[in-house]
């Protein structure tokens, strides 16, 4: 009862600390960019929609808990960070994030929640690429964009399974789903990578040639959205032929004195991480 009470109380104490964290970093973001002079080409402008647009394929890690999601949004802020300054690019980011998770149709908590990781998260992003002095369009500028994204896909796993193994009373490591981290950081750096290869064909070619860039783009995303999609139908095919198990083994014992009450609609309901409460950064 104690451990229990105990994660309730980590878990509350994490969002307590988190939302703060998000507001002051929008707020200052925003004080900064505003005193510079507010300018809005049509990049910038584009780039919200995008965000939204590009959250809707995230790579889904399933968990008994729920489902850790890891976005790939994370492109559009490289992106932005080299072509215009740091507290106008973050500014955009966190707009971005607001509008794709403070409305969708989960609990006030894990929306809240989902805001203040992604929006933190890109801070961090932005610190990382800010602290490192580079040339631009450089090896050197190359190897700190991909080494802020690592950190991001660091931050933003480590936070989502810190929240789930809260959640669960899980260890920490049971969270992680070690397995499938180095595909996700594959995934997620080459994705946010192509981020920076815009920023070389605007620097050096005509803007139109951002349209070359869909392609590799969509079908990147297309290719984690299948990925996660099978991951979700292997973890179902497994639930249902582990309770098809429990439904044979109760047939060779003899049958109980009174029938289970059903519940609802009288369905069996299997309850897996995707079919269950989600908690993190869910979909």
């Amino acid at each position: 009862m104690r451990a229990v009470r105990w994660s309730v109380v980590a878990g509350r104490l994490l969002d307590v600390l988190l939302f703060p964290a998000a507001g002051v970093v929008m707020v200052m973001s925003t004080a900064r960019y505003l005193a510079e002079g507010v300018t809005q080409p049509p990049v910038t402008l584009l780039a919200v929609p995008l965000l939204v647009v590009m959250g809707r394929f995230p790579l889904v890690l399933s968990n008994r808990a729920g489902d850790a999601v890891i976005g790939f949004e994370a492109s559009v802020l490289v992106f932005l960070l080299c072509t215009t300054s740091p507290a106008e690019a973050l500014t955009v980011w966190s707009v971005g994030m607001v509008l794709e998770h403070g409305f969708e149709r989960r609990p006030r908590r894990v929306r809240a929640f989902n805001v203040s990781l992604t929006v933190t998260a890109g801070a961090l992003l932005v610190l990382v690429a800010s602290l490192v002095a580079h040339e631009e369009s450089s090896p050197a500028e190359l190897g700190v964009v991909i080494a802020a994204c690592a950190v991001f896909f660091g931050y933003d796993v480590l936070l989502t399974a810190t929240v789930l193994s809260l959640a669960t009373g899980e260890r920490l490591a049971t969270s992680l789903q070690w397995r499938a981290m180095p595909l996700g950081l594959v995934c997620f750096v080459a994705v946010d990578t192509l981020g920076y290869l815009a920023v070389v064909l605007v620097r050096a070619a005509p803007d139109w040639t951002l349209v070359l860039l869909l392609v590799p783009i969509v079908t990147i995303l297309l290719a984690v959205h299948a990925f996660s999609r099978a991951q979700l139908s292997e973890r179902r095919l497994a639930a249902l032929v582990d309770a098809a198990g429990e439904a044979s083994a109760w047939g060779d014992q003899d049958p109980p004195r009174t029938r289970p009450r059903r519940a609802g609609g009288g369905g069996v309901s299997v309850h897996d991480g995707c079919a269950a409460g989600r908690t993190g950064r869910p979909r």
